[in-house]
């Protein structure tokens, strides 16, 4: 059998599903007439696209390290390069959201700057793209008896490999329950590299393809607003170096929220809250629920912005998801 001819015919027939063609493109970062011209020879993959190729196809992954050593002289692939390329964040990069803090309308002010530093850290922080995904999860206003802050919700993401890849809205509420509560409740980054080895005694509900993670609170002085959260698909992903830029990246976060939407540490109390698929349900009519309390106050001559009326609806949902049993932690 000539291994060497044989990977061609493997992903020429593994493209030849226009969504699989593309899904495979995507996960490689090239186009999917790159893909055709690898499978009728007429162009020659690089060495890393290689291992992301095998990486990408891991049922094939043995008799693709075997052809590639015959045709390319490579004896092992090994795992995928995941040094990083650049270990600090640059100073052009810095520049660029200063100014859209300083440009953008305020009630833009969040999505411009919090998009812009998620798909610079994904870059950076996935050059490779192995499989990423990053999520900004806010604080939500205190409330209940206590006037604290009894939850988190997530805003924004964006992902590498299985998950979403482009900027995103997210929804759903974290808690006392999950890593990003326990970290932004002690102020400091949370790294596990391994959530079935090393998760110990932290809170998690690792999300689907997640193996390990990095949060990082988004602080000023004393105050936190928020966090960055960072899962990875690899166990032993986050070096120190990956570690730091998840913080930095948190740091200049900040500048996304509002001097009003950070609270001192004291103020957070966070609760459980149950999983994503029973919170699913209950978000299932959130933009009907918006504009009914706009009509509302309306008729009550209390006009509402929709971004007003966005908050009150997530306050809601907070309350009546705090309010269902509470699950077990150990889900």
């Amino acid at each position: 059998m000539q291994q060497s001819r044989n990977w061609r015919e493997l992903l020429a027939s593994l493209i030849s599903d226009p969504r699989q063609k593309q899904t495979l493109a995507n996960k490689l970062g090239v186009t999917p007439l790159t893909l055709t011209r690898w499978a009728e020879g007429e162009s020659q993959p690089r060495p890393q696209n290689l291992r992301l190729l095998a990486e990408a196809l891991p049922q094939y992954r043995a008799e693709l390290q075997q052809a590639f050593g015959e045709e390319f002289g490579l004896a092992n692939l090994g795992e995928p390069m995941l040094e990083l390329e650049e270990e600090e964040i640059p100073s052009a990069f810095y520049a660029r959201v200063l100014n859209t803090h300083a440009t953008a309308l305020a009630m833009l002010r969040f999505w411009s700057i919090a998009s812009l530093i998620l798909q610079q850290a994904i870059g950076q922080l996935d050059p490779h793209q192995v499989g990423i995904a990053i999520t900004v999860a806010q604080c939500m206003p205190p409330s209940g008896p206590d006037g604290k802050v009894r939850s988190l919700r997530k805003r924004i993401g964006i992902g590498t490999g299985p998950w979403q890849s482009s900027v995103e809205q997210k929804a759903g509420f974290l808690g006392a329950e999950s890593l990003a509560g326990y970290t932004v409740a002690q102020g400091r980054l949370i790294v596990i590299q391994d959530l079935m080895r090393d998760q110990g005694y932290y809170p998690a509900r690792p999300i689907e393809g997640e193996v390990g993670c990095a949060i990082a609170p988004v602080l000023r002085s004393s105050c936190v607003a928020g966090g960055l959260l960072v899962s990875s698909t690899r166990s032993d992903f986050f070096s120190p170096g990956r570690g730091r830029l998840v913080q930095e990246y948190a740091d200049l976060l900040a500048l996304a929220f509002e001097p009003h939407e950070f609270y001192e540490l004291q103020q957070i109390d966070l609760q459980t809250m149950p999983p994503s698929q029973v919170q699913e349900e209950h978000f299932k009519h959130f933009q009907r629920r918006v504009a009914a309390l706009m009509r509302e106050a309306a008729l009550n001559n209390r006009p509402l912005k929709v971004t007003q009326a966005e908050q009150l609806v997530w306050q809601q949902l907070e309350e009546e998801l705090l309010g269902l049993p509470v699950p077990d932690l150990q889900e």
